[in-house]
């Protein structure tokens, strides 16, 4: 079982970077911003607070340690968009192409494709809101959602062109 799980994690590490390198689109420049040690630290206490109040105590959020910032894709209208990793998320792996997609939702009349089961949110004074919560409550805006949108799904420029809702 513990080679099994090594050597999923050796492949989720040797293809993250495949899935989250820079891309250089006519729309954006998605590089992967860099985060503030600082704000990240915040970040991981107040996720280690957050899945406490999801599911209440555990050990598998007691040590701070165990929770990590796995991927950092910008600040939008105040909100910074992560993915974030605790114990029990030992590696995501992307679901490879052809891309069936974990799951789709539909925000700000885009369809925004997920490539993994976990979930990127928008953090703002220590929340995390999903990306459709922080959309709905007006937090992020109709162009912010286009623009994560860009750095989460692949194809997600192919299914939204930005004239097709006129946003551009």
């Amino acid at each position: 079982m513990f080679k099994r799980i090594a050597l999923l994690s050796l492949c989720g590490l040797l293809l993250m970077p495949l899935f989250l390198s820079c891309q250089n689109t006519a729309d954006t420049n998605t590089c992967t911003p860099t985060l503030d040690s600082e704000l990240e630290l915040k970040m991981r206490k107040d996720y280690q607070q957050y899945l406490i109040g999801l599911y209440g105590e555990s050990e598998d959020w007691n040590n701070l340690g165990d929770i990590s910032v796995l991927w950092y894709g910008g600040n939008y209208s105040g909100c910074e968009v992560v993915y974030m990793r605790d114990k029990r998320i030992y590696i995501v792996l992307p679901i490879l192409p052809p891309f069936n997609y974990a799951r789709k939702v539909e925000i700000a009349g885009y369809t925004l494709a997920f490539t993994t089961s976990q979930e990127a949110y928008a953090y703002k004074d220590s929340i995390f809101y999903t990306i459709k919560e922080a959309y709905d409550a007006n937090l992020i805006t109709k162009n912010d959602v286009y623009s994560i949108g860009l750095k989460i799904d692949p194809y997600f420029a192919e299914r939204n062109p930005k004239s097709k809702f006129g946003c551009g």
